[in-house]
Protein backbone atom coordinates (compact mmCIF):
# COMPACT_ATOMS: atom_id res chain seq x y z
CA UNK A 1 0.00 0.00 0.00
CA UNK A 2 2.95 2.34 0.94
CA UNK A 3 4.22 1.98 -2.74
CA UNK A 4 0.91 2.79 -4.34
CA UNK A 5 0.99 6.24 -2.26
CA UNK A 6 4.44 6.56 -3.18
CA UNK A 7 4.00 6.02 -6.80
CA UNK A 8 1.26 8.30 -7.08
CA UNK A 9 3.17 11.20 -5.05
CA UNK A 10 6.00 10.49 -7.72
CA UNK A 11 3.96 11.06 -10.88
CA UNK A 12 1.67 14.23 -9.22
CA UNK A 13 5.24 16.00 -8.39
CA UNK A 14 6.18 15.47 -11.84
CA UNK A 15 3.03 16.66 -12.83
CA UNK A 16 2.85 20.12 -11.01
CA UNK A 17 6.75 20.64 -11.78
CA UNK A 18 5.83 20.86 -15.24
CA UNK A 19 2.45 22.87 -14.69
CA UNK A 20 4.77 25.26 -12.73
CA UNK A 21 6.93 25.50 -15.76
CA UNK A 22 4.35 25.74 -18.32
CA UNK A 23 3.51 29.14 -16.17
CA UNK A 24 6.64 30.23 -16.35
CA UNK A 25 6.87 29.97 -19.60
CA UNK A 26 3.60 30.99 -19.93
CA UNK A 27 4.68 34.38 -18.24
CA UNK A 28 7.89 34.58 -20.50
CA UNK A 29 5.43 34.88 -23.70
CA UNK A 30 3.62 37.39 -22.05
CA UNK A 31 6.58 39.67 -21.44
CA UNK A 32 7.94 39.14 -25.06
CA UNK A 33 4.33 39.85 -26.63
CA UNK A 34 3.97 43.36 -25.49
CA UNK A 35 7.14 44.18 -27.84
CA UNK A 36 6.42 42.93 -31.17
CA UNK A 37 3.43 42.59 -33.13
CA UNK A 38 5.23 39.73 -34.81
CA UNK A 39 6.09 38.27 -31.84
CA UNK A 40 2.84 38.49 -30.83
CA UNK A 41 1.81 35.82 -33.91
CA UNK A 42 4.46 33.39 -33.41
CA UNK A 43 3.78 33.61 -29.35
CA UNK A 44 0.06 32.64 -29.64
CA UNK A 45 0.92 29.71 -32.19
CA UNK A 46 3.72 28.86 -29.48
CA UNK A 47 1.09 28.87 -26.48
CA UNK A 48 -1.31 26.97 -28.31
CA UNK A 49 1.34 24.65 -29.13
CA UNK A 50 2.14 24.34 -25.20
CA UNK A 51 -1.63 24.11 -24.32
CA UNK A 52 -1.77 21.29 -26.60
CA UNK A 53 1.08 19.35 -25.17
CA UNK A 54 0.07 20.52 -21.91
CA UNK A 55 -2.43 18.63 -22.03
CA UNK A 56 -1.42 15.58 -23.48
CA UNK A 57 1.19 15.48 -20.67
CA UNK A 58 -1.76 15.64 -18.05
CA UNK A 59 -3.63 13.04 -19.73
CA UNK A 60 -0.66 10.88 -19.66
CA UNK A 61 0.11 11.40 -16.04
CA UNK A 62 -3.42 10.49 -15.35
CA UNK A 63 -3.44 6.91 -17.36
CA UNK A 64 -0.47 6.37 -15.39
CA UNK A 65 -1.54 7.16 -12.03
CA UNK A 66 -4.94 4.78 -13.15
CA UNK A 67 -2.65 2.34 -14.09
CA UNK A 68 -1.29 2.10 -10.79
CA UNK A 69 -4.40 2.43 -8.75
CA UNK A 70 -5.66 -0.63 -10.81
CA UNK A 71 -2.70 -3.14 -9.80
Amino acid sequence: MKNIFKELEVKLNHLVWALVFYGVVFMTLAVFVTFSEYLLKVMVGLSLLLIAYTLFYFAYKLWSIKKIVSK
